[in-house]
């Protein structure tokens, strides 16, 4: 079997879903005959693919299997748009489509292609004005499914109609070697980043990941100003979206730093006292 699979990420970065995707296509390809990965073109990135390095920073290797091609976004810069029109020119393959896209997804179950989709926010797809004929699609049909990463958006898809043998609950999951660290103590990654060994006499509060401000970033700032006992250490983002948020600090209990190494997360976890994802609906 083949699986095409088209993701609106880019790899290589410091993003989750990219490393989520990664690992996906990754495990694809040991069960697949083929894989074919369908991405948004940058040229940086295609350079890296040519010369087979663009999952270096994953720690992972380019299987053999695997193809990637790098969809040019279309006049109005929607890659969902540039991906339907791809499909169009493959609908008559038996392949297994596989997508995080709602919108890549009804197109495919208005075309009877075999599918599976992945729904990360039930809201964003509820939402959706397409949303109950999908549903009712989906369910008449034989050849689309969908992976839900919650039990929420599980019973929410039931709730709203979609029988439940086209839906399946499966839980982002999580590569326990990549934290086997063995003996490893605190190798004070985090006092080497803000050059500071005294951060540790404080108890670590430690949030890493994206910037945006729905992920509660600004929400993290005002909790260190109302409990100087503990350490916020936040690790993620562009040095320019660093820099915008430490003008914002009037606290000494707050350190930020941009993105590191995906490596060195199991570091910073270990050396942490709380791990917090404070991801708020409208950010402030």
């Amino acid at each position: 079997m083949n699986i095409r699979y088209f993701a609106k990420t880019h790899i290589p970065s410091n993003s989750a879903n990219s490393i989520q995707v990664v690992n996906t296509i990754h495990s694809f390809t040991k069960f697949c005959e083929k894989v074919f990965l369908y991405i948004p073109f940058h040229y940086k990135r295609y350079i890296l693919n040519t010369f087979r390095v663009i999952f270096r920073r994953y720690g992972k290797s380019y299987p053999k299997n695997l193809k990637i091609i790098f969809l040019k976004k279309d006049s109005n810069m929607q890659y969902e748009n540039s991906a339907i029109n791809y499909i169009k020119k493959t609908s008559q393959t038996q392949d297994l489509f596989y997508t995080r896209s709602f919108l890549i997804a009804n197109f495919l179950v208005q075309n009877n292609n075999h599918f599976i989709y992945e729904s990360h926010v039930f809201e964003k797809d509820f939402h959706n004005p397409y949303f109950i004929n999908f549903i009712n699609l989906i369910s008449k049909q034989h050849n689309g499914k969908i992976v839900a990463i919650s039990d929420y958006i599980y019973l929410n898809y039931i709730k709203n109609g979609l029988l439940k043998n086209k839906i399946k609950v499966f839980p982002d999951g999580v590569d326990k070697k990549f934290f086997n660290l063995g003996t490893a103590t605190r190798k004070q990654v985090i006092a080497q980043l803000f050059k500071d060994t005294n951060i540790y006499n404080k108890k670590i509060v430690l949030y890493t990941g994206s910037l945006r401000k729905e992920k509660g970033i600004f929400f993290l700032l005002k909790a260190a100003e109302q409990i100087p006992e503990l350490n916020f250490v936040v690790i993620g983002g562009k040095a320019k979206e660093v820099t915008y948020i430490k003008r914002q600090i009037q606290t000494n209990n707050f350190f930020i730093h941009h993105a590191v190494e995906y490596k060195y997360i199991p570091l910073l976890l270990l050396e942490s006292d709380i791990l917090i994802m404070p991801y708020l609906k409208k950010g402030e």
